[in-house]
């Protein structure tokens, strides 16, 4: 039975001071949610605080986020969808599962401690390579088997790519590509000064990278699309992190690999996956239990996931959000993406020519501009 609104919807949202945030908050203000938003911060000052499309606002520690989290449900007579907007908030919010469940609708892949137990690099790779994704072979050296590493990794075919997976207490992350075995050899000071469990796994030399946002749906279990991001641009500050990109029909079968791979976990909510291709096959690099840092693209695109998400959650109609025609969006993180001027990997013309032809941008929004000029005049 569909059911229509008697008031406007609230939906609660949770991130640091980031453009993800940001555009979270803007795509559930732009359908008309009332949004009232948790921002973490070491800090008082926020940019993001500054949105026309926030109700109420907290500026909080990390550590004080369930405490918050649970005095602002008591104001609230209904359980109300959460949006968390970084990986430390999504584990922080699923460490207290229990607690909070009662009084949010919350992204899950059926619990909390799966979800916490997924989020681990080396189970979600296992958990897509059962769903029929290709993953590039990949080996988990724990601690305890360090002085294993060359027998245990004498089955990978290099170049391979060493990640860190959980650091030692005062550990530096560190992500490295080995070229042979002799080169992981001699990364083992770093890896037994910093590491208590590593990833060493096939490197693929890609020759694309694609981004899927995604959302399924709380009640229903279906799952929304919007297109694939080829991904064009990536910051010169935070690894993987893309700053301009495109927004495109997929004609490769992405989003059907990304599909399984939901419904396998039996993960609700929005997500963020990417893959790679070295030309011939598309493998799948990770996902991430919350909506990506380019989100707001897609809700420019004709696909809101978070009005989607929160909307369908509690039992509102949301056909005219997924019929919506969806168009090609060339979108900018125009403040990220402003590194790469000064990294030299592109002009400044041509860094203006993209932000003055973006459909989308991260920060730039005329109906909503004070976050912007906050994080200018940080004042």
């Amino acid at each position: 039975m569909k059911i229509e609104p008697s008031d406007m919807l609230t939906a609660v949202v949770v991130g640091h001071d980031h453009q993800n945030t940001l555009g979270v908050i803007r795509s559930l203000g732009e359908e008309g949610i009332r949004v009232k938003t948790i921002i973490i911060s070491d800090g008082e000052f926020s940019s993001t605080a500054y949105s026309k499309y926030i109700d109420e606002v907290f500026i909080i520690r990390i550590t004080e986020l369930t405490n918050t989290l649970l005095t602002l449900a008591a104001g609230i007579d209904e359980r109300i969808p959460l949006i968390p907007c970084g990986d430390d908030v999504v584990a922080c919010i699923l460490s207290e599962f229990s607690k909070l469940n009662g009084l949010y609708i919350l992204p899950v892949a059926e619990s909390g401690s799966n979800t916490l137990r997924l989020m681990n690099k080396s189970e979600m790779l296992r958990a897509a390579y059962a769903a029929g994704l290709n993953v590039p072979n990949w080996v988990t050296v724990h601690y305890n088997e360090f002085n294993l590493l060359e027998q245990r990794c004498e089955k990978l075919r290099f170049p391979c790519m060493l990640k860190p997976v959980s650091l030692r207490p005062g550990g530096v992350f560190e992500f490295r590509i080995l070229r042979t075995m002799d080169e992981l050899l001699d990364s083992m000071d770093y890896i037994n000064s910093n590491c208590s469990v590593i990833i060493v796994q096939e490197y693929i030399q890609k020759v694309k990278e694609f981004g899927v946002n995604g959302c399924r749906l709380y009640s229903s279990g279906e799952t929304v699309f919007g297109g694939v991001i080829e991904k064009k641009r990536f910051s010169q500050s935070s690894l993987g992190s893309t700053t301009a990109g495109t927004i495109l029909p997929d004609k490769y079968g992405i989003c059907d690999a990304a599909k399984r791979f939901v419904e396998h976990i039996n993960y609700r909510g929005i997500f963020d996956t990417e893959f790679i291709t070295d030309g011939e096959i598309f493998y799948f690099v990770e996902m991430n239990f919350r909506n990506g840092g380019y989100g707001y693209a897609y809700t420019k695109a004709g696909r809101n996931f978070p009005a989607i998400w929160a909307k369908e959650a509690i039992g509102f109609d949301i056909e005219n959000c997924v019929d919506k025609p969806l168009r090609n969006v060339f979108f900018v993180n125009e403040s990220a993406d402003l590194q790469n001027v000064f990294a030299k990997k592109i002009s400044l013309i041509d860094w203006l020519r993209d932000v003055l032809r973006a459909d989308a941008h991260m920060y730039i929004n005329r109906k909503d501009m004070k976050p912007l000029l906050k994080k200018i005049l940080r004042k």
